[in-house]
């Protein structure tokens, strides 16, 4: 099973991904999420950080594709939640492995502004 943690309980769904060689909480220790404590304790994301179930995936060099997954399959979730849950995303090869981007539209009342 997957460990995942969940910041808020309403708001957009934002995706965080570890960085290669990392964990879910990577995204706390970095202060990531205290810098967004604003828009998830006002309801306006809500945050799913994930863990890497092959730490090495990232730095392989095939660059992947979206796949059906059957329930009892253990791997293969994570490229079909980036193309459900994004509006537009691509997978990149780097000269370090692959790249995965997404971007989610937000109407233009909802998008999260800086200061």
């Amino acid at each position: 099973e997957m460990p995942i943690v969940s910041y808020g309980d309403r708001g957009h769904p934002l995706l965080l991904l570890p960085t290669a060689q990392a964990d879910f909480l990577e995204n706390e220790r970095f202060y990531l999420i205290k810098a967004i404590e604003p828009y998830i304790f006002a309801g306006k994301v809500r945050v799913f950080s994930i863990d890497s179930i092959n730490r090495h995936a990232w730095m392989n060099s095939r660059v992947p594709v979206p796949r059906r997954c059957e329930p009892t399959d253990d791997t293969g979730r994570g490229l079909q939640l980036v193309a459900e849950l994004a509006d537009q995303w691509g997978v990149e090869a780097t000269t370090a492995g692959k790249a995965v981007w997404f971007e989610v539209d937000l109407p233009a009342e909802e998008r999260l502004h800086g200061g």
